[in-house]
C-alpha cells in the first residue's frame, strides 16, 4: 500500500513539475510573440531589429510577397528591410494559440499590419503561424507564415 501512495505522490508531483513547465513555456512564447510584433514598429527599415527572432535556416511565407524566405542571405532581410520601411507601421497583436509539441511550441492566431501610405493609413488583417524551437536558451522562431485575412 505504501508503494502506491509514493508512486501516485511522484505522478502528483510529475504532473505539477509539467504543468508549471507549460505554463513557462507558453509564457516565454507568447513574450518572444509580443516582441516581434513591437519589432516591426521599431526597426524603420532595419532587418536585423526583426530577423533576430528567427533561427538561421528560418523559413518564412509572408503575407505581402510571392516567395518562400529563408534566414540569413535567402530574402529574410530584403523583405523585413522592406516590409519595415513603410511610414508608421505597426503591427498590432490580436488572438493567439499556443500548443507545445514536444521540443517544438506553435503559436497561431491573428494580427495586424498597419501603415501610413499615400497619406492614408492602410490596414493588412492578417493570420499567422509561428513554429518556435529553443535554441541558445531563446524561442526562435523555426518556421512563419502568414497571409492576408480572407474577404
Amino acid at each position: 500500500m505504501k508503494k502506491y501512495f509514493v508512486i501516485l505522490l511522484c505522478l502528483f508531483f510529475s504532473a505539477n513539475i509539467f504543468a508549471a513547465t507549460t505554463s513557462e513555456v507558453k509564457s516565454q512564447v507568447n513574450h518572444a510573440y509580443h516582441q516581434w510584433c513591437t519589432a516591426i514598429g521599431k526597426a524603420k527599415g532595419n532587418p536585423k531589429v526583426v530577423t533576430q527572432f528567427y533561427a538561421p535556416g528560418a523559413t518564412l511565407v509572408p503575407t505581402l510577397s510571392h516567395k518562400i524566405l529563408r534566414n540569413k542571405n535567402h530574402g529574410l532581410d530584403e523583405y523585413f528591410a522592406h516590409l519595415t520601411s513603410h511610414k508608421d507601421i505597426r503591427c498590432i497583436p490580436e488572438k493567439n494559440r499556443i500548443h507545445l509539441h514536444g521540443k517544438t511550441v506553435t503559436n497561431s492566431g491573428l494580427y495586424e499590419f498597419s501603415f501610413m501610405d499615400d497619406g492614408h493609413r492602410k490596414n493588412i488583417p492578417a493570420r499567422f503561424t509561428f513554429v518556435y524551437e529553443k535554441i541558445d536558451g531563446k524561442w526562435l522562431i523555426i518556421n512563419h507564415h502568414s497571409s492576408k485575412m480572407p474577404e
